[in-house]
């Protein structure tokens, strides 16, 4: 178990939205695809890591995904990324993504809650 102290609905909506989006990165393709939601504990702070192996995040877009707006779909305001991250700092958090050309992984990082006692 890792506790924290966050919005319970808040979370939700910021798992929702990353898990949502990792299925979307994932191409029509023969194999199915894979995304996996991790949760460890790293240097005292609970993290969860939404894990995909989809086409990854193009470089020249990556500075802008936590933007307001800011949508490589067709559909959807692009609000997704910008609402998580503002939940997940009001949270004390942080929220980051590493990627390539197999996949991307967006880590949430929130600080343990103290044991209450």
């Amino acid at each position: 178990p890792l506790p924290i102290r966050a919005d319970r609905e808040e979370l939700r909506r910021v798992l929702v939205n990353l898990l949502t989006n990792a299925l979307q990165a994932i191409p029509d393709r023969p194999e199915p695809g894979r995304v996996v939601l991790r949760t460890v504990l790293v240097d005292g702070a609970a993290e969860a890591r939404v894990i995909d192996d989809g086409t990854g995040i193009p470089e020249e877009i990556q500075d802008s995904v936590f933007q307001p707006s800011f949508s490589t779909k067709t559909s959807g305001m692009g609000l997704g990324l910008a609402i998580s991250k503002r939940a997940v700092e009001a949270a004390g958090g942080t929220i980051s993504f590493e990627t390539g050309d197999t996949g991307t992984t967006f880590t949430v990082r929130l600080p343990r809650a103290e044991p209450e006692g």
